[in-house]
């Protein structure tokens, strides 16, 4: 495994670093070489009080100040378009998405959906 870490990425906007060093500059720490893209958005997803809660920070991703973040609800998820960058994510089955509140300011998406009777429900992550 830490051979495949090691192989050179040919990849472009896409910078090496480990804990202690800044990004763009390549460390190595027990031989593996952490890979992190330079222009990835930030998305956060939390469930409390009976709401499912996304933040999204699509700034680094776009590449003027005018660009918008495009939120669209798909059948079982929510897709959110930044630049060039789109990323779908899955919510509950139980979530009420005719009563969805979304902002979208300055290039940061915040949703919340309120869902059923959180103490109920099945958990399940998926992932791709």
């Amino acid at each position: 495994m830490i051979n495949e870490l090691n192989r050179p990425i040919q990849e472009p906007n896409v910078g090496r670093a480990v804990l202690g060093t800044s990004l763009g500059q390549s460390a190595s720490y027990c031989g593996a070489t952490a890979i992190l893209s330079l222009h990835q958005p930030v998305i956060e997803v939390s469930e409390s009080d009976g709401n499912f809660n996304v933040y999204a920070d699509f700034r680094p991703v776009l590449e003027n100040t005018s660009m918008q973040v495009a939120v669209e609800f798909a059948q079982q998820g929510i897709i959110l378009t930044g630049g060039t960058v789109e990323r779908y994510l899955p919510i509950p089955t139980d979530a009420y998405i005719g009563h969805a509140r979304v902002t979208v300011t300055g290039g940061i998406a915040r949703i919340s959906i309120p869902t059923a009777d959180a103490g109920h429900r099945w958990r399940s992550i998926v992932m791709w």
